[in-house]
């Protein structure tokens, strides 16, 4: 979410994260092996904080405040943007392997 005050909030979820069966600890993943455990928190992401556009370099730069990876708090993550025909807003990930393209559509 990219609100008009500046603000942004994340949160990207894989759909086939581990974890799916019942857990009857008294810890929601208490049954979970290392590896399911590993799955889960890879298959997650989220980050908050504020943000900038460029609209002539068609980047948005997103001041990370906090972040599920603490190595990214305090960091600017850049990422170039599209604009689709019906307004949504494309970014684009460069990633090793290829391009990630997120669609944000508007509300």
């Amino acid at each position: 979410m990219f609100d008009a005050q500046g603000r942004v909030a994340l949160h990207m979820m894989r759909t086939d994260r581990p974890g799916a069966r019942p857990s009857m600890g008294p810890s929601w993943a208490g049954d979970m092996t290392r590896d399911e455990m590993l799955g889960l928190l890879d298959g997650y992401l989220a980050y908050w904080g504020t943000y900038e556009v460029d609209e002539a370099k068609r980047l948005i730069t997103i001041h990370i405040e906090g972040c599920l990876r603490p190595g990214w708090i305090g960091v600017d993550q850049h990422r170039n943007y599209e604009t689709a025909p019906n307004g949504d807003i494309v970014l684009i990930y460069n990633v090793p392997g290829g391009v990630h393209r997120l669609t944000w559509r508007r509300q």
